[in-house]
């Protein structure tokens, strides 16, 4: 009734946690609505939009369309979900393309370049490359940055470079692999890089992300995953015999940014665990390196001794699906069955405390 009624005036509602917070926040999460029956012009426009940029309905897998017309993260969004490259790969090779082995002078095998070539050099500069010309590229400056989160005191500028020897999560013993970033009140993934499971993430694809920091000692949560097409029948079957999502995980990875310098610039290589707890510690499921670098303009270098003093409030995310909440839940250090509480799940967060 109350929405049948709105006239377009915004009201305020307070949102309710799943799990009351130990401590209640000095500032509750609002969520503010304007809504007002759709008129018929409100209708038309929608469905122009909807014909112009081939938006499909969410349940219905076509990343290569919608990644094409979202390339950014804004500030007042949350949530990024994984990119494809598709729209870039199309554009060089076509459905039909036979499989082609490429050498170089030396006869060395060469790679095709994975998501897909730079964009913006000649196609044959960047299309096929050998392993060390890769690891050299993957080093290099990222030239394509993703803004997220609203914080005020400084900025993170996190790039995820490169995972070796991933444990494979498929039947063809080879991972599609993307990266699940949590930074405050923002979660953000990578291009999926297919059929490998050394990894390395091109400086021109979706693998850079610059975080408004809140907090000096926010947590950094990297997630490692095997991608899944939602419309899979294995995926159909796979809701049915096990919960969780459709993606699989491989590892997660939890980074402790007090511990980071501002003005320093950090490439890291991390062992990936299945969880945080020790128990879970016994089986490496590979590596990830990341390039970290805390900015902070001197204007702020006050106000970040004095935001680092209250303690760190909890952050509140929403995503547009389940598989994207999945990821994150996982990547942040949650069992799938994230309700339910146990001795493990405590000793658990404990440990990684410590």
């Amino acid at each position: 009734e109350e929405l049948l009624a709105a006239t377009g005036q915004r009201t305020q509602h307070e949102i309710i946690p799943i799990r009351s917070p130990q401590q209640k926040p000095r500032n509750p999460p609002l969520l503010n609505l304007r809504i007002k029956k759709a008129s018929q012009q409100d209708i038309d426009f929608i469905r122009e939009y909807e014909e112009k940029y081939a938006i499909h309905d969410s349940t219905v897998s076509i990343p290569f369309l919608m990644d094409k017309y979202k390339q950014g993260l804004l500030t007042n969004e949350t949530y990024l979900p994984p990119g494809n490259g598709f729209d870039q790969f199309f554009r060089h090779f076509k459905l039909d393309q036979k499989v082609e082995t490429h050498y170089d002078e030396r006869r060395e095998k060469l790679q095709r370049t994975k998501p897909y070539p730079d964009p913006g050099r000649p196609l044959k500069e960047t299309e096929w490359l050998n392993s060390d010309r890769i690891d050299r590229e993957s080093l290099q400056p990222s030239t394509k940055w993703v803004e997220a989160g609203s914080g005020s005191v400084g900025k993170l500028h996190v790039e995820l470079i490169r995972c070796d020897n991933l444990q494979a999560k498929s039947l063809l013993d080879s991972n599609d692999t993307f990266a699940c970033i949590i930074h405050e009140d923002a979660v953000v993934n990578t291009d999926v890089l297919r059929s490998c499971n050394s990894p390395r993430w091109m400086p021109w694809c979706r693998r850079a992300f610059s975080f408004n920091v809140g907090h000096p000692s926010s947590k950094l949560y990297i997630g490692i995953f095997h991608f899944n097409s939602k419309i899979s029948p294995l995926q159909q079957g796979k809701k049915v015999t096990t919960p969780g999502g459709v993606h699989n995980q491989i590892g997660r990875v939890m980074v402790n940014m007090s511990r980071f310098s501002p003005g320093m610039v950090y490439t890291l290589t991390y062992n990936i665990y299945e969880r945080s707890s020790t128990r879970f510690r016994s089986k490496i499921h590979g590596t990830v390196t990341v390039r970290i670098h805390m900015e902070i303009e001197a204007s702020l270098k006050k106000t970040l001794l004095l935001t680092a003093m209250p303690p760190l409030e909890a952050e509140y995310v929403s995503t547009s699906n389940d598989d994207g909440f999945d990821c994150a839940a996982v990547s942040a250090g949650l069992s799938r069955e994230f309700n339910s509480w146990s001795l493990d799940r405590f000793a658990s967060h404990i440990e990684e405390l410590q």
